[in-house]
């Protein structure tokens, strides 16, 4: 099942950056459309302790209790991104993030969802409810780990799967 498809422009208004800004960085990103993807793109600095930059978007329905994967079709600059997903709609709190290598061309990546890991503020949260498909309320895009200077990433789309 598709929770997000980018094949129009209005596809990525939803979309929205959280970048170290909110922590006295400098780093930004965006989400555009270009010819049937989105891309985000951006710059990652370590100025000011930044180091980061995500998008994230709410989620239109909630996912089926049977969710047990989530995949994400894409291609980019062979750099290392995080699918985040979080269980609330405040701003900060606990999300649960796992990870994914880009590649030149685009490739659906399928993650089990027991492979995310809980966190808060990029530490480890172990005492974390368990994460459920029915309980996934925002879907994000992270890069950090020291990755900086320009990125970017095209997404097809990103979906759900029992």
């Amino acid at each position: 099942m598709f929770i997000f498809k980018f094949v129009e422009p209005s596809s990525v208004d939803k979309w929205r950056s959280v970048d170290d800004r909110v922590m006295g960085g400098v780093s930004s990103s965006e989400m555009v459309w270009s010819n049937e993807h989105a891309s985000f793109t951006g710059v990652v600095s370590p100025e000011n302790n930044g180091g980061f930059c995500s998008i994230r978007a709410a989620l239109d329905a909630s996912l089926s209790p049977q969710t047990d994967h989530l995949f994400i079709e894409s291609r980019g600059d062979q750099k290392r991104y995080s699918l985040s997903l979080r269980t609330n709609k405040a701003f900060d709190g606990i999300n649960y993030q796992a990870s994914f290598n880009s590649t030149e061309k685009f490739i659906r990546i399928e993650i089990p969802l027991v492979e995310f890991q809980a966190q808060f503020r990029g530490r480890v949260v172990v005492d974390a409810p368990e994460l459920r498909g029915q309980d996934i309320v925002q879907i994000g895009i992270v890069i950090s780990d020291a990755q900086y200077g320009e990125f970017q990433l095209d997404v097809k789309s990103i979906g759900s799967m029992p």
